[in-house]
């Protein structure tokens, strides 16, 4: 029942190429679960182009390991490498794609592809309310503090980035936004409480620093008084 036989034109011993296109459809199909038909363990594959349409709206996190990701041209160009042509043509396909093509290339053969994929709204609020909530909270942290902590995300992003690159790019470029908020916030605090504290205390020490001044003085003043009074 889960098997097909296909019967291919004869080649008479020459080198023929054709495509076989198979149409079919998978119950309860996931990113994390699409599954191809597979082939027989005899049949020796070389390469293996997965051609994945995706929501426009969507944005791919992640996806298995063993499979590259690349540009649709690139995908194209394997394509017809297979099929013999010069040209870049597209394969012609009775099953027109709708959304965003997302090409995929392994070594070998591969019945399984698995993506991780978020809808992009729900991606970047996520996103800018954990960053902003965190500069939101490191107020009431010095400055040297808050250096750190950057860094130390930085540093934990670059250790992320080797295993899931896709995943730290959105979060980058959907998170300069929030960043440039946090960045102004932050700047606007030193500007409008941390400056005018400075002043404040600054005035404060110079009316110390006269005043303490002024007491000096006074002794000597009226050490003055004295031996004037004293002369006469």
């Amino acid at each position: 029942a889960d098997e097909r036989i296909v019967r291919l034109p004869p080649s008479a011993g020459q080198v023929s190429r054709f495509v076989l296109e198979v149409a079919y459809g998978l119950k309860g199909a996931k990113a994390s679960r699409l599954k191809a038909p597979a082939l027989s363990p005899d049949i020796p594959v070389q390469q293996t182009l997965w051609r994945l349409w995706i929501p426009a709206d969507y944005l791919v996190l992640g996806h298995d390991r063993v499979f590259s990701m690349v540009e649709s041209s690139q995908g194209d160009k394997l394509i017809n490498r297979i099929l013999g042509r010069k040209q870049l043509d597209v394969v012609d396909s009775k099953l027109s794609g709708q959304g965003k093509m997302v090409d995929f290339v392994r070594q070998g053969f591969s019945d399984k592809l698995s993506v991780c994929a978020a809808r992009k709204g729900v991606f970047c609020v996520l996103v800018w309310l954990v960053i902003a909530g965190a500069g939101a909270a490191m107020l009431k942290l010095s400055g040297l503090l808050r250096i750190v902590i950057v860094l130390a995300v930085i540093l934990l992003g670059g250790i992320v980035e080797l295993w899931q690159p896709l995943f730290v790019t959105n979060v980058m470029s959907t998170g300069c936004f929030a960043a440039v908020l946090v960045l102004v916030l932050w700047v606007g605090q030193w500007g409008l409480v941390k400056i005018p504290k400075l002043r404040a205390r600054l005035v404060e020490r110079k009316q110390a620093a006269a005043e303490a001044a002024a007491e000096e003085a006074a002794p000597e003043e009226s050490d003055a008084s004295r031996n004037q009074e004293d002369k006469e």
